[in-house]
C-alpha cells in the first residue's frame, strides 16, 4: 500500500510524517475479483484454492507430517479427533474432518478404515453393554459355571456349591469331590437375581453412560473412523500447484530473509505455536522477525472472523514477532480489520493466495518523493567525530537497501515535532521496517548520560517507530545502558563501529 510522503524542510531538518504506529488507510486495499471461484456442493471446499488445504498439503509434500491418524478419544465431541491437523490448521475437529475428505476426494489423500464404534438414536457415543434377562428385561444376573449333582441331580450354579474350600450339595449336603464321578460341569450359563430364569444367552442392551438411557443393538448405528495418508503419485502434481506459496518464500529469501515454512515456536508462555511463514533478516543495526500467517474464513462465511486474527496475534506477541503480516482469504471482517489496525498487523486481501503472491511480487516500491541534500552521497566533509559516524551509518543502511536521511524531522501522535538524527527506511513490499537512529558523543569522552537516551526514546514512542538504534561516542554510562535494554534500544559505541565499516 502507499506510505505517507514525507515533506521536507530544507536546509532545516527534513519532515517526515511517522510510518509506523498509525493505522494504513490502505492496508486492505488488494482487490478482491468480483466473481466467486465455484466449490464443489459435497464439501464447499476449494481443493488447492483453500489456503487450509494448502497448508496442509506442503507440510505432507514436505514431510513435515506423517500419516494422519485418529485419536479415538471420547473426551472429543465426535468421539475422535485428529489433534495433529487440527493444531496446524487451526481448524475445529468437525472442519478437519471435512478438509480430510476433501483431500480424499481427490485422491490427495489416500483414505483407509481406521477403527469403528457405535452411536445411539441421540448421536452420542458413550456407550456400554449391558446384559438383561431374557424373560423379564432384569439386568441382576449372576454368571458362573452351571454343576449338576449326580447323587441327587440337583443342577445349580458354582457359587451355590462352594463353602470354603469345598464343594457341598445346597440339598442334599453331601461333599462333591471327584468332577465326573461326582459331579460334571454343564457349562457357562447366566442366572437373573429376580425372576430365577437360568440361560446361556443374555440379551445386550447399550447403555449411555451420560444419559443412561438404553438401547437395542438394532437401534444404534455404526460409525467408521478413517486414517489418511499421502499419495505418491500426486507429489509432483502438488509440488507445480504450491507455487504461490514457493514464490512468495523465494520472494522473501531474494529480499535477504531467511525463511521457514510452517515454523514450530516455542513462546514465552510454554505454549508450542505454529506459523505459515517465519522471515528473519538480521541487518545488524536491528532485527526483523516477519511471522505470517494465511487465514481463511470459515466454510458458509464471508469474511475471516476477529478471533482468528486475534489467535494470530497472541501467538505472535508470546513468541516475539516484531512484525506481523496476514494474509486473509476471501477478506477481513470489520472487527478484524480495527484490531488489525491497533495490534499493527499487515493485511492483505484477497479471493486466492495466488493471487496475493502476484500482487506483492510485482508491485513497485514505494518511493519517497523528494530527497534531503543530506541523503546518503552528500559531502561530510570537515563534520566533527559523530558526523562522521553518522556518514558511516548512513552509507551501511543504503548498502542494505534503505532509504535513509538525516535530520529527519517527524510529527508524533502528540503533535510534536521531533528530529532524528538519522532515519531509515525499506520497503519490502509486505513491510516497511523503518529506524530511527540517536547520535549524540563528547570531545571530552565523557560518557553520554541517560538523560540524551530517554528523550531519543520518547521521541521515538511518539512516533512510532520501533527499531530504535543510540550511538553514544565514545560509550554510554552504566544507567544509560540499563535503561537502553529495559526501552529495547540497540546501543552502539565507538567500539562498535569497526563491524559497520
Amino acid at each position: 500500500p502507499p506510505q505517507p510522503v514525507p515533506q521536507y524542510r530544507e536546509p532545516q531538518p527534513i519532515a517526515v510524517p511517522p510510518l509506523e504506529g498509525r493505522p494504513f488507510p490502505q492496508q486492505t486495499g488488494i482487490q478482491v475479483p468480483g466473481q466467486s471461484v465455484p466449490v464443489p456442493e459435497e464439501t464447499g471446499i476449494n481443493v488447492l484454492e483453500d489456503a487450509r488445504i494448502i497448508k496442509l498439503v506442503d507440510a505432507l509434500v514436505n514431510g513435515k507430517l506423517s500419516d494422519i491418524t485418529p485419536v479415538i478419544d471420547f473426551n472429543y465431541k465426535a468421539g475422535f479427533a485428529y489433534p495433529a491437523v487440527d493444531s496446524l490448521l487451526d481448524t475445529s475437529e468437525q472442519e478437519t474432518v471435512k478438509i480430510l475428505d476433501a483431500l480424499a476426494n481427490s485422491e490427495i489423500l489416500i483414505k483407509q478404515p481406521y477403527d469403528r464404534f457405535f452411536v445411539d438414536p441421540d448421536g452420542l457415543f458413550q456407550l456400554v453393554p449391558v446384559e438383561h434377562c431374557p424373560r423379564d428385561d432384569s439386568a441382576n444376573l449372576v454368571k458362573g459355571q452351571l454343576v449338576e449333582h449326580f447323587s441327587c441331580g440337583f443342577v445349580g450354579l458354582d457359587k451355590d456349591f462352594k463353602q470354603d474350600a469345598r464343594y457341598v450339595c445346597p440339598k442334599c449336603r453331601k461333599d462333591l469331590r471327584l468332577i465326573g464321578t461326582d459331579y460334571r460341569n454343564i457349562g457357562m450359563h447366566y442366572r437373573c437375581g429376580d425372576c430365577g430364569e437360568v440361560f446361556t444367552t443374555p440379551v445386550i442392551k447399550w447403555r449411555n453412560l451420560k444419559t443412561r438411557r438404553e438401547w437395542n443393538a438394532d437401534e444404534l448405528r455404526e460409525m467408521e473412523v478413517y486414517s489418511y495418508r499421502f499419495s505418491p503419485d500426486k507429489k509432483g502434481w502438488l509440488e507445480f500447484q504450491l507455487k504461490p506459496k514457493t514464490q512468495l518464500v523465494d520472494f522473501l529469501r531474494l529480499q535477504g530473509y531467511q525463511v521457514q515454512e510452517l515454523a514450530q515456536l516455542t513462546g514465552k508462555s510454554g505454549a508450542v505455536h505454529t506459523f505459515d511463514i517465519l522471515a528473519i533478516r538480521d541487518d545488524i543495526l536491528t532485527k526483523i522477525n516477519l511471522g505470517i500467517g494465511i487465514l481463511v474464513a470459515n466454510t458458509g462465511e464471508p469474511e475471516v472472523k476477529l478471533e482468528a486474527l486475534f489467535k494470530f496475534d497472541t501467538r505472535a506477541y508470546d513468541i516475539g514477532i516484531n512484525y506481523k503480516v496476514v494474509i486473509a482469504i476471501p477478506k477481513l471482517g470489520p472487527e478484524a480489520i480495527n484490531f488489525a489496525n491497533r495490534q499493527m498487523i499487515r493485511a492483505f486481501e484477497a479471493r486466492t493466495l495466488a493471487s496475493v503472491v502476484s500482487d506483492i511480487t510485482s508491485s513497485p516500491h514505494s518511493k519517497i518523493s523528494l530527497q534531503s541534500s543530506l541523503e546518503a552521497g552528500s559531502s561530510h566533509e570537515g563534520r566533527s567525530p559523530a558526523g562522521n559516524t553518522s556518514a558511516t551509518i548512513v552509507r551501511f543502511l543504503r548498502n542494505r537497501g534503505y532509504e535513509v536521511y538525516e535530520k529527519a524531522l517527524i510529527v508524533g501522535k502528540s503533535g510534536i515535532e521531533h528530529v532524528f538524527d538519522i532515519f531509515a527506511r525499506r520497503d519490502d513490499k509486505l513491510i516497511v521496517p523503518t529506524i530511527a537512529i540517536g547520535v549524540a558523543g563528547y570531545d571530552t569522552g565523557q560518557p553520554v548520560g541517560m538523560e540524551q537516551v530517554a528523550m531519543f526514546d520518547a521521541a521515538a514512542f511518539d512516533c512510532g517507530i520501533r527499531n530504535k538504534v543510540f550511538i553514544g561516542l565514545p560509550q554510554i554510562n552504566v544507567q544509560a545502558r540499563q535503561f537502553a535494554k529495559q526501552q529495547k534500544i540497540d546501543i552502539i559505541e565507538q567500539q562498535d563501529l569497526g563491524r559497520l565499516m
